[in-house]
């Protein structure tokens, strides 16, 4: 299976959107709300929210947040009529949809063990959205085409859809490097999330070394060994030879009243002359 060659997205962020998302983050209420509204989900701990992206004239600038009707930390709900209400919003603001945001609850971390400060878990995007933005495929003009954030706490991921070439959809998270402008870049927030992970790059790098050099060190190790083996073999081998050499040497001559064997056999001269092989004990 292949993929299509991505093209770029051809607009940029621009970083009052994370203000934008860091507000709503503020203002998500410790159980979901909404649960009485039509089409409600049952309300969960430390729902998750969720906003639409605006786009005008390549820049992604704008962030319409969707009210709730139910929902979890992974999967918030939106009715048809509150989708309908913020798809208006944004046509009113002269912008084009062109993604959504999941912004996690802060509390989230906490419950589900998630946060750390390499950022490895928080921010991920949950299976549950990837179906989402599967069903959501013909509902854009190009779904490799959107963006979507996945914001926790102070720190965010970017993915985007693409299609293989039978059409299938893969997420996929991209580094989001080409999606700022340089000046962009020097806003606290994503500075901070390229700084972390470059450091993070780093550490993987740094892990992938080491577990390289200790693969190489325990591959020479086993050669090491294999090496003393075989020559022990060679040289238990090289002995035997000698041994069997020098004991039909001895047999020959006959000089010897007794001619050690080894492996606690000896032969034995008896009065007639010929040896006798007889067990004397290691």
């Amino acid at each position: 299976m292949g993929f299509m060659k991505k093209q770029k997205l051809d607009f940029k962020i621009d970083p009052a959107v994370f203000k934008e998302l860091l507000e709503i983050q503020d203002k998500l209420p410790k159980m979901a709300t909404g649960t009485s509204k039509p089409g409600a989900l049952h309300g969960y701990d430390h729902p998750a929210g969720m906003a639409l992206l605006g786009l005008k004239e390549g820049r992604l600038d704008t962030v319409v947040n969707l009210a709730m009707s139910g929902g979890c930390w992974d999967a918030p709900n939106i009715n048809h009529k509150d989708f309908d209400k913020g798809f208006r919003k944004m046509i009113e603001s002269d912008r084009i949809v062109t993604g959504l945001a999941l912004i996690r609850h802060p509390g989230w971390s906490i419950d589900r063990g998630a946060g750390n400060n390499d950022h490895i878990y928080d921010a991920k995007i949950p299976t549950h959205l990837k179906h989402q933005i599967h069903g959501l495929r013909t509902a854009f003009a190009d779904i490799t085409s959107t963006v979507w954030i996945i914001l926790h706490n102070s720190y965010f991921r970017l993915y985007r859809p693409i299609k293989d070439k039978e059409g299938r959809v893969s997420i996929r998270e991209i580094t989001g490097h080409k999606l700022f402008d340089d000046t962009d870049k020097k806003d606290k927030l994503v500075n901070k999330k390229f700084e972390s992970d470059a450091k993070a790059k780093i550490a993987k790098i740094k892990i992938r070394e080491d577990k390289k050099k200790e693969k190489e060190r325990r591959e020479a190790r086993w050669a090491a060994e294999e090496t003393r083996e075989l020559k022990r073999v060679q040289d238990e081998e090289t002995k035997a030879k000698a041994k069997a050499t020098q004991i039909k040497i001895d047999l020959d001559e006959g000089k010897k009243s007794i001619i050690n064997a080894g492996y606690g056999l000896s032969y034995v001269k008896g009065k007639d002359g010929k040896y006798i092989l007889w067990q004397t004990g290691r």
